[in-house]
């Protein structure tokens, strides 16, 4: 089966994502797959947003990594920087590997979602709209790559 994996951080931009997804996508609901990534450092708003959407909109899985936020600055001995990105790796994208593999054990395909858009920055503008990832071992799909802020709110 072809999963739709959403990754939702309780931003405008992935909550737009998930709209979309559930929404507009087309995408048949038994095919969605929705997370988020807990990295023991949000605020409780963002706890209580994801709650809400997961209650509201969509059933939302929680990913945990290893360690948290605190205890992985501790264990490395200082906080991430522009020089030490390890925060992203550790936090997001391993649990979220971690999980669509076991999608893949499973028998599943999965296609990766993600919410970035072109006119955040320079090297997002530079990104394909879809591409296969070597890392993930999927099809990434940015739906959202060409989309205004205004697209973004005009979704919510």
């Amino acid at each position: 089966m072809l999963i739709n994996h959403i990754g939702v951080s309780g931003g405008k931009d992935s909550t737009a994502l998930l709209l979309w997804a559930v929404h507009e996508s087309g995408y048949d609901h038994t095919s969605l797959d929705v997370t988020f990534c807990d990295t023991e450092n949000e605020h409780q708003i963002t706890y209580d947003y994801i709650r809400m959407l997961s209650e509201t909109v969509w059933p939302i899985t929680t990913l945990h990594p290893p360690l948290g936020f605190f205890a992985l600055a501790k264990k490395n001995k200082r906080f991430p920087s522009a020089k030490a990105r390890f925060c992203t790796v550790e936090l997001k994208i391993k649990p979220m590997l971690a999980h669509i593999n076991t999608l893949f054990a499973q028998g599943n395909t999965v296609r990766l979602h993600s919410g970035v858009r072109a006119g955040e920055s320079d090297a997002r503008s530079k990104m394909l709209e879809r591409e296969f990832d070597g890392n993930m071992l999927c099809e990434v799909y940015r739906p959202l790559l060409k989309w205004s802020i205004a697209d973004v709110w005009a979704m919510h």
